[in-house]
């Protein structure tokens, strides 16, 4: 699989853009040492329009941690090992743009940002790709920032379901456009959680981890 498009409220970026991209990030990157840098708890009631370098920077950061892939080092060589060509091309893309994954394991995902600084996130939770969901998510703790997020990628046909009824609509059609290109089309959303939500959700969750019955 090969980068083609990227649809961002409505404007379209291609590989032509990729430069623009590059920096984009870096701008942001400069201002704000991790995503969702033009936001805070506080901003989570309101309803403003988030400029599009904003949403291109959380992009990129979520292609580097919404995934199932590890790097391996060996003789100071970097390999990325992943369960299907997709995980690891979307990881080489957004390492194209200088968002390079230096570490994984089951609980922390590093990478190192154009600014070439770590950026740290605890894993909260993960919840795998299966043909049943059609969907994966990961939720995260930026350790600078201390910003929960939980990012999750998918099918259209499940991620449409899943945005602000308002923006459905424009899921289907961009996705029903660039289809009609020929391309496969991939979803990735985000949400900022606050910390006494992640507590309930996370009260909620241990219980189910544990039921026999209450567990889907």
């Amino acid at each position: 699989m090969k980068f083609k498009k990227l649809s961002i409220n409505e404007q379209i970026y291609t590989e032509e853009n990729l430069d623009d991209i590059i920096k984009i990030c870096h701008k942001i990157t400069l201002k704000h040492g991790g995503p969702l840098g033009d936001m805070n708890e506080k901003d989570l009631e309101k309803k403003y329009k988030r400029k599009n370098e904003y949403l291109i920077r959380d992009l990129i950061t979520a292609l580097s941690i919404c995934h199932n892939v590890t790097p391996v080092y060996e003789n100071d060589q970097k390999t990325l090992q992943a369960s299907s060509p997709d995980e690891f091309a979307l990881v080489s893309f957004a390492e194209s743009l200088n968002f390079q994954l230096k570490n994984r394991d089951e609980y922390r995902i590093v990478i190192t940002n154009s600014m070439n600084k770590d950026e740290e996130y605890d894993i909260l939770a993960c919840f795998p790709f299966s043909s049943e969901t059609k969907r994966m998510g990961i939720l995260v703790k930026h350790l600078e920032s201390n910003k929960i997020i939980f990012y999750l990628k998918g099918a259209d046909v499940i991620m449409a379901n899943k945005v602000r009824p308002i923006y459905k609509a424009i899921v289907n059609d961009e996705c029903d456009n660039l289809a009609r290109e020929g391309l496969r089309t991939l979803v990735i959303g985000q949400k900022f959680i606050t910390n006494d939500q992640y507590l309930f959700w996370k009260s909620m969750y241990d219980k189910a981890c544990v039921s026999l019955v209450n567990r889907a």
